[in-house]
């Protein structure tokens, strides 16, 4: 179990990717962590689907929920949220 204090933890979901402090804020869970790093990697829908054995119709469903509770603009926010750090803690 991860410590009350850390920074990152595992959050619900399918995915065991540790979901950074300021994301879990906005209720992003482990399995769309892992759609995002993939997203901020530039892959398509169609790749991130392939990587993590998904259908493209659900890796397009977590795309659009990280859209909806990060409030940024599209893929191209998300990535941004990546790259600058404002992802990590």
């Amino acid at each position: 179990l991860a410590d009350a204090r850390s920074a990152t933890i595992l959050v619900h979901g399918r995915g065991d990717t540790a979901v950074p402090a300021r994301l879990r804020g906005y209720g992003v869970t482990s399995r769309e962590m892992e759609v995002l790093q993939l997203v901020a990697e530039g892959l398509s829908n169609g790749a991130i689907a392939e990587r993590l054995v998904l259908s493209p119709r659900t890796v397009e469903t977590h795309v659009a929920n990280l859209v909806a509770k990060t409030k940024v603009a599209g893929r191209s926010g998300l990535t941004r949220l990546v790259k600058s750090g404002t992802a990590a803690d």
